[in-house]
């Protein structure tokens, strides 16, 4: 009985060498791709959902490429999305999240000491699935004929930011249609579990 349990555990350990020093085996590239069988650079459309917190996504508007990911203090992530043709005036979105503790150490894409020397800037409070004004839409003046738009939200301890800009002015007239339009792209695709 132990010479069978020696043999076997012999074969055991030859055929874990033997699988271990196979050497890999690489498909053959595919099209548009190189020699390693990756993706061309050339970004492709995002169809993924985005993990924004635990119980919230975000997924993407059709013909958005996902050009940024990563992580942001401990518990957030942040993406950039942009867009092949300008959504509601605006070619990019950045999207991060951050739990309540480090909101304060959160970086926008434009400073508050930016944003009050800003020429104008315009706050909207809009519901966020039912809930009246729980979110914060600011548009405001940010420089090289550009303006921003920021979209906020707190839900269930992290604070989550929507962040663009876009060629539109103080004096346009359809600038609370501006905000509605971001803040409707953002809640139709935003998910809550």
């Amino acid at each position: 009985m132990k010479y069978r349990m020696a043999i076997l555990l012999i074969i055991m350990q030859f055929s874990l060498l033997l699988f271990c020093a196979l050497p890999e085996v690489v498909l053959a590239p595919a099209e548009g791709g190189n020699e390693l069988g990756e993706e061309a650079s050339t970004a492709k459309p995002s169809t993924d959902l985005l993990r924004l917190t635990y119980d919230t996504a975000f997924r993407p508007p059709p013909g958005a490429v996902l050009e940024e990911k990563g992580s942001l203090h401990e518990k957030g992530n942040v993406y950039r999305l942009r867009f092949p043709i300008s959504i509601y005036k605006f070619s990019y979105l950045k999207i991060s999240s951050t739990n309540s503790e480090n909101s304060s150490r959160f970086v926008y894409e434009v400073s508050e000491k930016e944003i009050e020397k800003a020429k104008w800037k315009k706050y909207y409070y809009l519901p966020v699935h039912g809930k009246p004004n729980s979110a914060t839409i600011s548009l405001f003046a940010c420089g090289n004929n550009l303006s921003c738009a920021r979209w906020e939200w707190y839900y269930n301890g992290f604070l989550i930011v929507f962040e663009s800009k876009g060629e539109f002015s103080e004096n346009d007239i359809n600038q609370k249609s501006i905000a509605e339009n971001y803040h409707e792209i953002i809640e139709k695709h935003l998910l809550v579990y």
